[in-house]
């Protein structure tokens, strides 16, 4: 067994006896003969000795001729310094006798001190020198799990270690005096501090232990210590001196990155106190008596922001407001190294306040010109303190009002120039403009329009790219353009009162400028310029859609607002001139569209009458008659008079070989655009006007009323035979979709062949019509009736009687209602079945919008939910409820007066439920239910 004489050794005497035995159980004996080489000067210091019995001499000198320089006895270390710090042996020790060591080993040394650091430490202090191998204890065993420190590199916290410093304080020592200058950050590495704070409530205390990091907060600001640390145990520390902190941040900016950005501590009391002073000079706080400005001021925050480094940037959350404590902030319009200064703060000046009451996205970029620090009021926080007192929000609002119509306006103006509707108007029109618009973000791939809603929003494309789709007849996905920044959509069907024509998406992260339906009217009266401008735009793309050959291959073009052109019909025979675009309607009452006659000379037929006729006479069909070559004049519309038939010229002789007719280019709407330009703004707007009817009276009113007198025909009218049996179409007929497949009714359809007659006629008609006959008196049979199937049904939702329309209306409720979704049948989407209301006497104090989501079973279940105010924009995200939360629901928002909206946003439509405000700024809550239901 080895004996214990590590008890006299200097090195080994701050040890307690648990450390000394670690130490002992790694000893091993050795023993050396009279004239030995012990260590060799030069060589590295793998080992250091422990003599235990016998003699040890140092010597010096030539290596033959060596001198003695010292003898050390029983007891004594040898070349503990050289292997502690990592250095070569410094000396050569030869044994003047037979001599017995105890040794150990460096890698044995580094485990001991990984497994008890304070080893290394005690080392360390009896030494007067920090050893090298600490650094890795130190940067694995304590600088990674400090929270502030976890994001640098190892290199960052190598640097960091090799600056750190011991200190060993004895119970009952002070650390830190409150008020004292911040020159040093602490670290324990073991015992216990206690940090003492005083409060205007009095004082409070934090007690720390291995591993906490203090005094940081200080050194950074530059301000004094707030606080007083004192130790309740002997407490080992490693201390990052102020001068060492200058020398790392100049070589590794890293760390003063991840200090900066991770600090945020409470205020001292001093500065509270300088806090309320300061905001009682700030508009948004001018009106807030002093006990509430404590109460603010105690919800602060401490911030220390680099040089250059950004504090927030435009589009992100706006979850805080900025007042500057020291230093200097720039508000940019943007991030980049292009971006226009909008205004410099310095100390007192608030910035970011709009977040308080609206949450909006930030609309400029923070910058810190140089190092600044600031105070921080998260929305939170300040949310509670509204609950407790809604009189703040009345100070705040007149402020930000005031503040917003000056700062926000410019912003907007800037980048509504932008856009391609409004780069062409005056800067007192986009003032205006700036007034109408709202802002709104969608991620990627989320719906913003479905095809078919009511089109009351106009929709500018501020950042980001939109995918606009519709559906084939055979029902496939069709896309139809991708608009980027700078685009628009939505003014057409405005402006023509039509629902949405296409279905837009997200494809990236997208911002949109929205403007309401009766906002868009009404500037469009107000400014001629900028109905010029729609009406252009909505030309150029009618252009294209008229002309596909104007579109660029590959990419859509951005704009359009239509489904694709049809494509173009076959090329006509060579010796035969191109017809023109052919506009044919579907006539009403089942009858075939005219098909026109041909211009070419043919020889009359033996039966027809040689004698002209001013009118075309009816004829019945004739299957031996051959289809006629289709001429180049212009096919009439049914509702059209039909022209005057003249006499037929032969044409001339066509040569052998006759060239290839070339299209007649688009002259016609060359002639149409030269008429509009030279037209007055009111002409131009009657026009487009006049347009937008025929287009929907050719596109909607027309296509009806032939489906629905076809339809009417074909139910309601029998034609009899002599023997008063009903007389019906053959098989040619069968399956017809707008006769759901019954056999349909057979008319007599005129046509151009003349129809010969026995014995002449008494009177003749020019326009005869279908004959069709009654039937007698006698009974027809009629085919059994089969019951309908009933219609299903969504069975009824909840809504609260005193919302919405009606005679138990409250005051300032009839705008809550709810708008349902736009789904087909046997579609999913989620439904609100229940929409209740809770004034003051149900609710309580409390001033809540509260959701519940369950699946189509009925049971709860979790969906993300989209938020919103009339005047605020989109909301952030709330945070979801869990299932044995006391309120009962998935969702809770708390409200300020504003006219708030919420829907469900997946894969599946939602109905919204709008307009929910707090009438007469009382407390009242409103609690809905969506249910996952499927249209039937």
């Amino acid at each position: 067994m080895i004996p214990q004489p590590i008890d006299s050794v200097p090195l080994f005497q701050r040890l307690s006896a648990e450390e000394r035995q670690l130490i002992t159980t790694r000893l091993k004996r050795r023993q050396a003969a009279s004239g030995e080489l012990i260590t060799t000067e030069g060589k590295a210091a793998e080992v250091m000795f422990i003599i235990i019995a016998g003699w040890v001499k140092i010597e010096g000198g030539a290596v033959d001729h060596p001198v003695t320089l010292a003898n050390l006895g029983a007891g004594s270390l040898l070349g503990e310094v050289d292997m502690l710090l990592g250095r070569p042996y410094s000396m050569t020790a030869r044994a003047a006798a037979n001599t017995h060591l105890l040794t150990l080993s460096r890698t044995d040394l580094e485990e001991v001190i990984n497994e008890r650091p304070s080893i290394g430490l005690k080392f360390s202090a009896s030494i007067g020198l920090r050893l090298p191998f600490l650094e890795d204890y130190l940067v694995h065993h304590r600088l990674r799990h400090i929270e502030l420190l976890s994001a640098l590199a190892p290199d960052d916290l190598r640097a960091i270690a090799q600056q750190l410093e011991f200190r060993t304080f004895e119970r009952g020592d002070i650390l830190i005096e409150a008020g004292a200058p911040a020159d040093a950050t602490f670290l324990v590495e073991e015992g216990q501090v206690r940090v003492m704070t005083q409060a205007t409530d009095g004082e409070s205390f934090e007690d720390l232990s291995a591993g906490a990091l203090f005094g940081h907060t200080a050194m950074l600001t530059g301000k004094p210590y707030p606080s007083t640390v004192r130790a309740i145990s002997e407490v080992t520390v490693w201390v990052l001196t102020r001068s060492a902190y200058q020398s790392l941040i100049r070589q590794h900016p890293a760390i003063k990155l991840a200090l900066s950005r991770a600090l945020a501590e409470s205020l001292s009391e001093r500065d509270q106190s300088d806090a309320v002073e300061r905001m009682r000079h700030l508009a948004i706080f001018a009106d807030v008596p002093s006990d509430i400005l404590s109460l603010i001021a105690a919800r602060l925050v401490l911030r220390h922001i680099p040089a250059d480094e950004v504090i927030y940037s435009a589009g992100t959350p706006g979850d805080a407001m900025y007042i500057v404590d020291s230093g200097e902030i720039r508000l940019l319009d943007s991030a980049f190294s292009d971006a226009q200064l909008l205004e410099r703060l310095r100390p007192g000046d608030a910035f970011g306040e709009m977040a308080l009451l609206t949450g909006r996205t930030r609309a400029e970029c923070a910058r810190a010109a140089t190092d600044a620090t600031v105070w921080v009021l998260y929305k939170s926080d300040f949310d509670e303190l509204m609950v407790q007192y809604p009189e703040i929000s009345v100070s705040l609002s007149r402020a930000l009002t005031q503040r917003l119509s000056a700062r926000e306006s410019d912003f907007v103006i800037r980048h509504l120039r932008r856009l391609k509707l409004f780069s062409n108007l005056a800067t007192s029109e986009l003032k205006e403009i700036s007034k109408r618009v709202r802002g709104l973000r969608f991620r990627p791939g989320e719906i913003i329009c479905f095809a078919g809603q009511p089109a009351q929003t106009l929709y500018l494309i501020e950042q980001g790219e939109v995918k606009r789709m519709t559906h084939a007849p055979s029902g496939e996905p069709v896309m139809l353009d991708i608009l980027d920044v700078g685009d628009s959509f939505g003014e057409q069907e405005i402006v023509q009162n039509l629902a949405y024509l296409a279905t837009a998406q997200a494809l990236t992260e997208t911002e949109l400028w929205t403007i309401a339906k009766g906002d868009f009217l009404a500037l469009m009266e107000t400014f001629p310029s900028l109905a010029l401008t729609v009406t252009r735009l909505m030309a150029e793309r009618l252009s294209r859609i008229q002309h596909p050959s104007m579109n660029v291959p590959g990419r859509p073009r951005p704009g359009m607002s239509v489904p694709p052109p049809r494509p173009p019909a076959q090329r006509p025979p060579a010796n035969v001139p191109p017809p023109p675009a052919p506009r044919v309607q579907r006539p009403p009452s089942g009858a075939r569209p005219i098909k026109p006659a041909t211009t070419q000379a043919t020889p009359p037929r033996a039966s027809a009458p040689t004698t002209p006729v001013a009118t075309p006479k009816p004829a019945t069909p004739s299957s031996q008659s051959q289809p006629a070559t289709p001429p180049p004049t212009r096919v009439q519309t049914p509702m059209q008079p039909k022209p005057v038939a003249k006499p037929i010229v032969p044409a001339t002789p066509a040569p052998a070989t006759p060239p290839r007719p070339r299209y007649r280019e688009n002259t016609f709407w060359k002639e149409f655009g030269a008429w509009v330009m030279g037209l007055s703004l009111g002409a131009k707007l009657r026009v487009l006007t006049l347009g937008a009817l025929t287009v929907w009276f050719l596109l909607v009113a027309f296509p009806w009323m032939t489906i629905t007198t076809v339809s009417s025909a074909v139910g309601g009218l029998q034609l009899a035979n002599a023997d008063d049996t009903p007389l019906v179409a053959k098989s040619e007929t069968a399956g017809n979709p707008l006769s759901g497949g019954r056999p349909k009714v057979a008319f007599v359809v005129p046509t151009n062949t003349p129809v010969p007659t026995r014995t002449p006629q008494p009177t003749y008609t020019p326009r005869p019509q279908p004959t069709r006959v009654l039937p007698t008196k006698t009974p027809v049979p009629v085919a059994p009736v089969v019951a309908a199937k009933p219609v299903p049904t969504l069975p009824p939702r909840y809504v609260d009687p005193r919302l919405g329309t009606g005679p138990q209306v409250l005051p300032h409720l009839d705008k809550v209602r709810i708008i349902p979704a736009t789904v087909a049948s046997g579609q999913k989407f989620w439904r609100v079945t229940s929409l209740k209301f809770e004034d003051i006497t149900e609710s309580g104090n409390d001033h809540t919008i509260y959701v519940k989501i369950f699946d189509e079973n009925g049971k709860r279940t979790e969906a993300k939910v989209k938020w919103w105010g009339e005047g605020s924009g989109t909301l952030p995200d709330p945070e979801q409820k869990k299932a044995d939360d006391i309120c009962d629901c998935n969702y809770g928002l708390f409200m300020f007066g504003d006219g708030y909206g919420v829907q469900i946003v997946d894969q599946y439509p939602s109905d919204q439920v709008v307009g929910m405000i707090m009438p007469m700024r009382r407390h009242v809550n409103y609690r809905i239910e969506f249910r996952l239901t499927t249209n039937p």
